[in-house]
């Protein structure tokens, strides 16, 4: 029960109160309010919903849900967004253990940083196509989230945004998008298949690290960097191109990669860090489009009884 003389309430005031039922405001209080039995509190002057719990219903007088106004709330399993909402803030329902799915409004424009952060149990979302970023770690630890459409209109996905989505199997990303931020799919077990689009130019560090059934992957030809790590522990993955814009492999590139049998490099890599290829015990052969020269430039470090077929001209 918030009193009639409270003027100030600060964000995650109430983050993680986990079993609260009942929010009331009294009607006397000039801030803020509980309108229509709603069990949230709501500042008056900008229709913004602060806190809510297990038993929120939020009215459609309401415009934003604040920064952290879900979170914690493991209790919650259902909401409804009314369309009257544009904005809703970082991590508003991060931690929101019992929620099965949700739908955003279409004036929404953007996924806000651990919105959806170790909400364990979301397996269902959908993204309106007014969307057109997704922050760091929106849905990182949504480990029953098996799809999710991503619409043509986001341009932008931030670090980590899918990290841990064990039960993730394939995703498209859209053609808006110039870039693969690091940590992005990171520990995403049971992810098959990726389709990126030739408008990503890099690929962040360990950005699929420890995807153990990714069998395949086709990296675009407009791609010129990719990071430390990115396909660290990618068991499955038994060949992969990398394409003729890169210049560098990075330390621990295909770390323990233990299938992978086969590596074609252009010969516009002039470096290869020293454990790119540690641990990758079935590492058969290396398509080098270059000289042995340049090969012996790179100061490669790879393992015992590697075949390296200098100018492969790829099929």
């Amino acid at each position: 029960f918030i009193p009639s003389g409270v003027t100030t309430i600060y964000y995650q005031a109430f983050a993680n109160c986990v079993a609260l039922e009942s929010i009331v405001v009294d009607p006397l209080n000039i801030i803020y309010d509980s309108r229509n039995n709603c069990n949230a509190i709501i500042r008056k002057s900008t229709n913004e919903l602060l806190f809510g719990c297990k038993n929120t219903t939020i009215p459609n007088t309401v415009t934003s849900i604040g920064i952290s106004a879900f979170k914690g709330c493991a209790s919650l399993s259902s909401i409804e967004i009314p369309s009257s909402v544009t904005n809703i803030g970082i991590s508003a329902f991060e931690g929101c253990a019992s929620l099965s799915s949700i739908e955003i409004p279409s004036g929404v424009t953007s996924i806000e940083n651990f919105l959806f952060n170790n909400c364990e149990n979301l397996g269902s979302v959908t993204i309106p196509n007014t969307v057109t970023s997704i922050g760091s770690s929106a849905f990182e630890g949504c480990a029953s989230l098996s799809s999710i459409e991503i619409p043509s209109s986001v341009t932008s996905i931030g670090q980590g945004a899918f990290r841990s989505c064990t039960a993730l199997t394939s995703i498209v990303i859209p053609s808006g998008v110039t870039s693969i931020e690091s940590f992005l799919f990171n520990s995403c077990e049971s992810l098959e298949s990726v389709t990126i689009p030739n408008t990503v130019t890099s690929i962040g560090s360990y950005a699929f690290a420890g995807c153990v059934s990714l069998s395949s992957i086709e990296i675009p030809s407009n791609v010129t960097s990719i990071g430390r790590g990115a396909f660290t522990t990618c068991t499955a993955l038994t060949s992969i191109v990398i394409p003729s814009g890169v210049t560098s492999i990075e330390d621990s590139l295909f770390n323990n990669c233990v299938n992978l049998e086969s590596v074609t490099i252009p010969n516009t890599v002039t470096s290869i860090g020293s454990s790119a290829f540690r641990s990758c015990r079935s590492l058969q052969t290396i398509n080098f489009t270059g000289t042995e020269e340049q090969w012996n430039a790179t100061n490669a470090n790879i393992p015992n009884g590697v075949t390296i077929n200098y100018n492969y001209v790829p099929s």
